[in-house]
Order: C-alpha cells, then sequence, then structure tokens
C-alpha cells in the first residue's frame, strides 16, 4: 500500500494506480466532511451525499488536484481533504440557496416579523450563508478554520502559509464585507446584524 505522500505526489501527476489509491484512502473522510458539513448547517438531503461526493471527485480529476497542492504537510494530507470536502459542500449548496426565490421567501419572513430583536436563528443563518457566499475563496477558507476549525490566527497562518498579521487583516476584511452586504441588502437588520457580529 502506497504512502500518504506517495499517493498525493501520484495524484499530482495523473497517475490512475495513485488517483484509484486516494478514492480507496480517503472515500470515507470526504463523505464524513460532506455529512458533518449538513448537520453543521441543518441540511436535511440525503439524496444529494453521492452527487456532492461525485462532482468533488470529478473536480479534483478535471484540476489534476489544484485545490490540495497547497497542503503543507503531504505526509499528513487529511485536514486538507477534509476541509476542503467542507467547503465544496458549501459551494455545492449555495449554487441552489442562492436565487430570487430564496430571497424572495427570506423577504417575506422579515416582514411578518413584529421587531427585528425577535428575528429567529433560521433566518439569520440564511442571511450570514447568504453573505459568506459572496466572499472570495480565501476568505471563505479562513472562515472555516476560524469558525470551525477552532484554530488560532497562529494556527490559520501555520495552515495556509499566510503571516499572522495577514491572516488578522483577512479576517478583518471579511467581517466588515459582510456588514457591508448586510446594510446594502437588508438596510433594516443593519444595526441588529452589526452589533451582533462585530
Amino acid at each position: 500500500m502506497p504512502t500518504a505522500r506517495e499517493i498525493m505526489e501520484g495524484c499530482f501527476r495523473g497517475e490512475k494506480v495513485f488517483i484509484d489509491a486516494f478514492h480507496e484512502r480517503y472515500k470515507r473522510l470526504i463523505y464524513d466532511a460532506i455529512h458533518s458539513w449538513m448537520r453543521e448547517y441543518g441540511v436535511q438531503s440525503p439524496e444529494d451525499v453521492g452527487d456532492i461526493f461525485k462532482d468533488f471527485f470529478i473536480k479534483l480529476l478535471e484540476n489534476n488536484f489544484a485545490s490540495l497542492r497547497r497542503v503543507h504537510d503531504i505526509d499528513h494530507p487529511t485536514g486538507l481533504i477534509y476541509l476542503a470536502a467542507r467547503q465544496y459542500t458549501g459551494r455545492y449548496f449555495k449554487r441552489q440557496w442562492i436565487g430570487n426565490r430564496r430571497k424572495h421567501k427570506l423577504t417575506q419572513k422579515l416582514e411578518r416579523m413584529p421587531g427585528v430583536r425577535e428575528l429567529p436563528e433560521d433566518a439569520m443563518l440564511d442571511i450570514l450563508k447568504e453573505a459568506i457566499a459572496e466572499l472570495d475563496e480565501d476568505q471563505q477558507n479562513i472562515l472555516e478554520l476560524l469558525n470551525w476549525g477552532n484554530l488560532t490566527y497562529r494556527g490559520i497562518a501555520t495552515q495556509t502559509g499566510l503571516s499572522v498579521t495577514n491572516v488578522g487583516a483577512i479576517i478583518n476584511r471579511t467581517k466588515r464585507e459582510i456588514r457591508d452586504f448586510i446594510r446594502r441588502e437588508y438596510p433594516e437588520l443593519r444595526d441588529f446584524f452589526c452589533n451582533k457580529y462585530r
């Protein structure tokens, strides 16, 4: 059985024997990552799991495993594979969530509310998902490491190869862009969100 390093390097070269070995060794991890994201965001859609797995794997093949080339410890790639699968799951559902129908439903829900202080958690989550979907991939990666991975700025810097200062700057910019999105798209909720999510 090849080592993790041999598998990853073989996948980067596009060698089928190592791609098959990657599939065999990491498929359970990828399925776990997909289920983890869906549990965290309360998505009840088991029929999508197989499609997400296939789409994720096809995307890896199409891009010659480009999303995994930033692994810093090629002998232990499971963390990055897990994170990449979770992020892909988020993008998969983002394509389903973003659209006029969803925004219309959310607007109707907001219009029925007597006051902003009573904004239900699922509506807040929907708005935050919409704001996060507007961020670039690097910002989404760092948010994922900060909030789901529970990493410090230094831990994120180690994982991404950025400096601690750069990580802090990206997080501050990300928070500002989320606040700006809410001010622009949901002005009636501006004060509520900007006080709650500083």
